[in-house]
């Protein structure tokens, strides 16, 4: 079956995340846990969002950074653990 490739440029984009160090084994409770952190701050703020996003840091020992988190089409006020 044939398919056009298509390659665009995508410029960088404003995430409301929180960062956790991690296992495989906690990862995807992790990841619940820190969304939500994120969600309701931006709810509250009335904050134009897109996706879930998470972004993963090489560890050792078994563990890894993760920043969860969502994307963000206006201005949100960070809070508490949530970052821009």
């Amino acid at each position: 079956m044939p398919y056009d490739v298509h390659v665009e440029q995508a410029g960088p984009r404003v995430l409301a995340a929180v960062r956790a160090v991690t296992t495989p084994q906690r990862l995807s409770t992790d990841i619940i846990r820190l969304l939500d952190q994120v969600w309701p701050l931006l709810r509250e703020q009335g904050a134009r969002t897109g996706h879930n996003v998470v972004i993963y840091h090489p560890g050792e020992g078994g563990e890894f950074t993760i920043e969860a988190g969502v994307e963000v089409f206006s201005d949100f006020e960070e809070r508490g653990a949530v970052r821009r």
